[in-house]
């Protein structure tokens, strides 16, 4: 396993096919600066992206691109994997008032985890309750509404799962012919069916 080189690693990204790890990709934070670095067996560590304003919340790397969360800023960044800026999907509100948090990959689909669409800074605090969703990052449509405070979208096989952290649930969304959701309540009956980690 792995063990991010300082203690202060805030976010984690292994870009790992098979057996042979090709990336890992680290975001460190102080009281100062941001830093994104990219530590492989190649090209040994460097330091991809530095940032005074980032809040770096989440890194993915997904089709030999890294998408980066800067909940601080309000936005998700695509670097490639020099880490030079590809896009930039700024969202409205200012610093981190929809609390954009983490990334995941469905049905091959860059989603995003936010706690609602908010104005003004921390707009979320105390208000958060039903008002969290899942997105898709290109099309900003919205895939899975009414969440409380959303974290960690997740696709295992045709199941996608979010932490829905307010309320203290995993929640599973059925493949399309159900479209019901429900807390993820009998772990031994779900890992029975293959779709517990």
């Amino acid at each position: 396993s792995f063990i991010p080189p300082a203690p202060e690693c805030a976010v984690l990204a292994i870009n790992s096919p098979g057996l042979l790890l090709r990336n890992v990709i680290s975001g460190t934070q102080d009281a100062r600066i941001m830093q994104l670095q990219a530590v492989s067996a190649q090209g040994g560590k460097r330091v991809l992206r530095e940032d005074a304003l980032f809040d770096f919340h989440d890194v993915l790397i997904h089709d030999d691109r890294i998408y980066l969360v800067s909940s601080g800023s309000n936005e998700v960044l695509v670097l490639d994997q020099d880490g030079r800026e590809l896009n930039r999907h700024a969202f409205p509100g200012g610093n981190d008032c929809w609390h954009i948090n983490c990334l995941g990959v469905w049905d091959n689909q860059v989603v995003l985890s936010a706690f609602g669409e908010f104005d003004g800074y921390r707009g979320y605090k105390h208000v958060s309750r039903g008002q969290g969703f899942v997105m898709e990052l290109e099309t900003q449509r919205k895939l899975w509404q009414q969440l409380s405070q959303p974290h960690t979208p997740t696709q295992y096989r045709q199941y996608r799962l979010v932490c829905n952290s307010e309320e203290k649930q995993v929640l599973v969304r059925e493949p399309d012919g159900d479209r019901g959701t429900r807390p993820m309540r009998r772990l031994s009956s779900l890992a029975s069916r293959g779709i517990a980690p």
